[in-house]
């Protein structure tokens, strides 16, 4: 009987798509502090994640890069589903962050927002050869906004 139980090798791939994940989040947050209320301990803000970084440093505790990654991902989220709730006037649940389940988390591929933005245009080409390109950014932004955000919890840290 086969056992539906994540191998070893998925569950290595499940852990290095997020060791890759806080990387990029952890970069960026780096890379533009002022977008951020979060302050970065000096000590950690020269550190780099790589194969060389340490447990603690992974660790959720304070002050740990996943840690400060947490509360940079947990604004941001809280950030787009307050905007959304201004446009739209939907009132806002909360739930803790130890009670975020994967669907109460703002997910959305490249693929999907490429695939909303072609459905939202339109090409003309003019008498003299000319091509202009026209985005309906308004019903684009009611399509993400109902697809992606709408029902998703602000998140209290």
């Amino acid at each position: 009987m086969p056992s539906s139980l994540p191998t070893l090798d998925d569950q290595r791939f499940a852990f290095e798509r997020a060791i890759q994940t806080v990387q990029k989040v952890w970069s960026n947050i780096r890379s533009s502090p002022r977008s951020s209320e979060i302050s970065i301990p000096e000590e950690l803000w020269c550190k780099e994640i790589d194969a060389d970084t340490a447990i603690l440093d992974l660790l959720p505790t304070t002050p740990s890069i996943t840690s400060i990654v947490t509360k940079f991902l947990i604004q941001l989220q809280n950030s787009c589903i307050d905007i959304a709730a201004q446009l739209t006037k939907e009132k806002q649940r909360s739930i803790s962050a130890e009670e975020v389940k994967h669907a109460s988390v703002l997910s959305v591929t490249e693929s999907d927002l490429i695939t909303m933005a072609l459905s939202n245009v339109q090409y003309m080409l003019e008498e003299d050869g000319t091509k202009t390109t026209h985005y309906n950014f308004l019903t684009l932004q009611r399509q993400v906004i109902h697809r992606f955000i709408s029902g998703k919890p602000v998140v209290k840290a």
